[in-house]
């Protein structure tokens, strides 16, 4: 698989949890029964790119614990999903 796929292919998992990523703001969750809440935070826009950070929040003894923490980049005229960095 080349590396310009695997952007392609992110980018579609990331429109399944996310329509219009462009209308998102500030902090959102998605939820469901069968897994872990997901976290979405909107880093910043621009006309052609989005950077969202996503992660599974657990609780821990000394408070959440974020992981993965992935940060997105997401280039909407080209249609792909960068991951940038991850903890």
């Amino acid at each position: 698989m080349s590396l310009m796929t695997l952007y392609e292919s992110n980018f579609v998992r990331l429109k399944w949890i996310a329509a219009d990523i462009t209308s998102l703001s500030g902090h959102q969750v998605s939820r469901t029964d069968a897994d872990c809440d997901l976290h979405l935070n909107v880093v910043e826009h621009s006309r052609y790119t989005s950077v969202l950070r996503l992660s599974y929040e657990f609780e821990h003894e000394g408070g959440p614990v974020l992981d993965p923490d992935l940060e997105v980049c997401v280039y909407h005229d080209a249609r792909l999903a960068e991951v940038r960095s991850f903890a």
